[in-house]
């Protein structure tokens, strides 16, 4: 998701790279199920983290080339591995549903058809989700990389205001769904969650946050203090406002108010160390 003009950002590469192993290590974290720890969620979620560096990167890109150039980069390097895996997770899926006796378990040639183009997130076979699940990371990134023109004319316009897009999007869509029981449809909740750190990114990249450096150690005291706010925030969210599974009381991923809350607690911390 960068451009050889923008790998020279070393505080943006690491944050990129702690997040990835982050998520890697989350993940093999379930097999087996013996080893999961639920409550390592809540150690520096590495999701929000990589839209910001997405943001970041992107914002930089756009300063220095053309929009089409950098939005069709982008695309390439989103689009070329999904075609290159979405034939093999087919075919895996096919296979194994014809193995299986449970019901349900049947690849419709609708859910195949979901695999065509991912603005939509992509639902296979029940019975391999593992193959399709993570998708929708997919279809939030190209989301995020079409509107990235327009976001970064709302930025260098109104600049921090631009956040209310994704917050208030969020916040009606999280309210809706919990106080009337209307479905708001994945792609709008997931886009707008991390798009609120996508759009962060582009306010930092476009130097409209401030210096990420704080210079001094003084200057580090009010991004803890935000760390600090969020982090309260985030818990009370999943305690009280949204709680979380009954099955699982320490999984921060069923609360998507709480997980956005205590990615920016994390992200905070991290900006408010950087030198």
């Amino acid at each position: 998701m960068t451009d050889s003009a923008s790998t020279h950002d070393s505080f943006l590469e690491l944050l990129r790279n702690i997040s990835v192993l982050r998520v890697v290590f989350l993940h093999l974290m379930l097999r087996p199920t013996l080893v999961y720890l639920p409550w390592i969620q809540w150690i520096y979620p590495g999701m929000p983290e990589i839209f910001f560096v997405a943001g970041a990167l992107a914002a930089k890109s756009l300063q220095r080339r053309d929009a089409r150039r950098v939005i069709g980069d982008r695309l390439r390097r989103v689009l070329i591995p999904y075609a290159a895996y979405v034939p093999i997770a087919l075919v895996a899926m096919v296979i194994t549903d014809r193995r299986s006796s449970a019901s349900g378990a049947t690849l419709s040639p609708q859910g195949a058809g979901s695999f065509v183009l991912p603005l939509f997130t992509p639902t296979g076979s029940t019975n391999r989700v593992v193959l399709w699940s993570h998708l929708w990371f997919v279809t939030v990134f190209l989301w995020l990389i079409v509107m990235t023109p327009l976001l970064l004319k709302v930025v260098k316009r109104v600049g921090g205001l631009t956040l209310l897009l994704p917050l208030v999007v969020f916040g009606v869509s999280i309210a809706a769904q919990k106080l009337s029981g209307v479905r708001v449809p994945t792609e709008v909740v997931n886009t707008s969650q991390f798009g609120t750190f996508y759009v962060l990114g582009l306010l930092a990249g476009s130097h409209k946050l401030g210096r990420l450096a704080p210079g001094d150690a003084r200057s580090v005291r009010p991004w803890l203090g935000i760390g600090a706010l969020f982090g309260v925030i985030g818990t009370t969210v999943a305690l009280v406002i949204e709680p979380i599974s009954d099955r699982k009381p320490v999984e921060l991923y069923s609360s998507k108010s709480a997980y956005l809350f205590i990615g920016a607690a994390w992200l905070a911390l991290a900006l408010g160390f950087h030198r």
